[in-house]
């Protein structure tokens, strides 16, 4: 009885299955956490945390080490795209700053739009983009061995990765 736990589902209204610790809740809201786990045949990655630490931080860290490159390259893409429309299609110019490139030799324009929109797909993707990894799995103990059926409990911690 090996079971996992989704990054969406562990991303999902804020992390909220990691900020909630699993022994302060009721028997039904302890039986819906395993609900949240489903069979797997491996874990992809297996989440050691301490129930003692603050739940928001675990959950931005795991943001971070799921979304954080992702959202860093949708920025980098959307930023350039603004630019090359911005210089090569004529869209209008609204520089922000101007910096000097003595290697090209040139002065780099940056505006708000590149920016302002490329912050903005990253925040997309921070926000939003844990729905893309509904594949991949991990072994969460709350949620990936029953908290109140014995048999259960024990083929969970039978399986432990």
């Amino acid at each position: 009885l090996k079971r996992g736990v989704s990054v969406s589902t562990m991303l999902h209204a804020g992390g909220r299955i990691l900020r909630v610790r699993a022994d302060s809740l009721t028997i039904s809201e302890q039986e819906k956490l395993y609900n949240l786990s489903k069979p797997v045949r491996e874990h992809h990655r297996f989440l050691s945390h301490c129930w003692n630490s603050s739940g928001w931080r675990k959950a931005i860290a795991l943001v971070l080490d799921h979304l954080g490159l992702p959202a860093f390259l949708a920025a980098i893409a959307v930023a350039l795209t603004v630019h090359i429309a911005q210089n090569y299609v004529l869209f209008p110019k609204a520089s922000l700053f101007v910096v000097h490139a003595t290697y090209f030799h040139t002065d780099l324009q940056i505006s708000f739009w590149e920016v302002g929109l490329g912050e903005g797909a990253a925040l997309c993707f921070v926000f939003f983009g844990h729905y893309l990894f509904r594949g991949t799995y991990y072994f969460l103990d709350c949620a990936s061995i029953h908290q109140t059926n014995r048999e259960l409990k024990l083929a969970g911690i039978a399986n432990i990765p």
